[in-house]
């Protein structure tokens, strides 16, 4: 079976998007047997370079998935008034596409189905950081997703308990499927040595690979950092990540005259993005990961140190707890102190072989992990292909009406 996914992203901002598209894909590539062929449908003018990493799925390149083209202003009309976009519709079968995955619907009433993901409900949660006008942008995508889409998929029951508080609709049709991250073999990631000498740093370190914004809270890590050269403690935090917060343009400069501020440019070093390779190599060589964000849908990060094996210096936030790594130790993300004493008994613990041997460990789980998480997609879209009835998922009501 065809299954169609719209990347409709132009460059790197949405880093955490980008890689949950290839976790996923990747392991239906590695799926023995699998049931299922995924199509990849891109804008004309997208850059190669940002499909490198992806599996080799066949890739098709069209206009009428470019935001805001005359084409695409037109299926949009026909998709909310005619409840049928004729058009896309058409370009699928002639694709022999059976179900569009991830990527918007096509109207009510279209019969080709279509399975849409809903990362979170980050507006319910830290509404400070949305415009009124993008609060309401986001419940209005909501609420036109329960109305014309087959069904739901979600990365997280946290993310699914929002969307039923939200909607009032516990039985409405949805799936929630967590993904698992797929990370390079070991063999083939950068020493510690090269990583020294690429990104000019000594020594061990902690990681911090989240992009940033403000909702990734690196202002904790600041401040934690602060209290250990306090007590004499030099560590080190490395930080990866996009550095434009397009809600908040001044975030990050905000961040680096805190930084100054604080006296621990020597303790903090932002590395702004860095390639995928390098990314895993630097987690692997960590003496742990670090994840202190205010909120997630389904972390990216801590996926891929579980995948790793690492050790993980998590916020205490529900979704955390939810992904529940092996190795999670749990802070209050409004806390520089009990994170501060993490790093420190962390830093003690820290034993080379007893890392080696978790890393070792993880490497011979992840295909099994990888397995269930592709048979239990196929297993989803498969279900939604069968022949029944036209059903949508159901009508949604605005914080407005509620």
């Amino acid at each position: 079976m065809r299954v169609g996914f719209v990347f409709s992203f132009k460059n790197e901002d949405w880093l955490g998007g980008i890689n949950y598209f290839r976790n996923l894909l990747s392991s239906i590539y590695d799926l023995p047997r699998r049931r299922t062929e995924p199509v990849i449908i891109v804008p004309s003018d997208m850059t190669p370079d940002l499909l490198e990493t992806f599996p080799p799925f066949e890739t098709l390149r069209t206009p009428l998935v470019e935001s805001g083209r005359l084409l695409w202003k037109l299926r949009r009309g026909l998709q909310i008034y005619a409840g049928r976009d004729f058009i896309f519709e058409s370009y699928l079968r002639k694709h022999q596409i059976n179900l569009l995955s991830h990527s918007g619907h096509l109207g009510r009433s279209c019969t080709i189905p279509t399975l849409l993901w809903i990362a979170d409900f980050q507006h319910l949660h830290l509404p400070e950081l949305f415009s009124t006008k993008e609060q309401s942008a986001r419940e209005a995508v909501i609420a036109e997703a329960c109305e014309h889409a087959s069904a739901l998929l979600f990365s997280s029951k946290t993310a699914a308990a929002d969307f039923s508080k939200m909607t009032g609709q516990s039985r409405a049709r949805f799936e929630v499927l967590p993904f698992v991250a797929t990370v390079p073999s070991l063999g083939s990631l950068v020493s510690l040595e090269d990583l020294e000498r690429r990104y000019g740093f000594r020594g061990r370190y902690y990681f911090l690979p989240n992009q940033f914004w403000a909702h990734k809270n690196h202002a904790v890590v600041l401040e934690a950092l602060a209290l250990l050269k306090a007590q004499g403690h030099n560590f080190l935090v490395l930080a990866t990540g996009n550095t434009n917060d397009y809600r908040q343009p001044d975030h990050y400069a905000a961040l680096t005259r805190r930084v100054a501020e604080l006296g621990i440019g020597d303790m903090f070093r932002p590395l702004g993005l860095v390639p995928y390779q390098d990314i895993m190599s630097l987690l692997r060589w960590s003496v742990a990961l670090i994840n202190p964000s205010l909120f997630e849908g389904w972390s990216t990060t801590v996926e891929e140190a579980k995948s790793m094996g690492k050790t993980v210096i998590l916020s205490d936030i529900p979704t955390h707890r939810e992904q529940s790594p092996e190795r999670g130790k749990y802070f209050s993300p409004k806390s520089p102190d009990q994170l501060a004493a993490l790093l420190v008994s962390e830093s003690h613990q820290f034993n080379d072989a007893e890392d080696q041997a978790s890393v070792d460990a993880a490497a011979l789980q992840l295909p099994g992990r990888r397995q269930a998480f592709a048979r239990r997609y196929e297993d989803i879209v498969l279900e939604l292909v069968k022949p029944r009835p036209i059903h949508r998922v159901g009508r949604i009501l605005s914080a407005s009406q509620q």
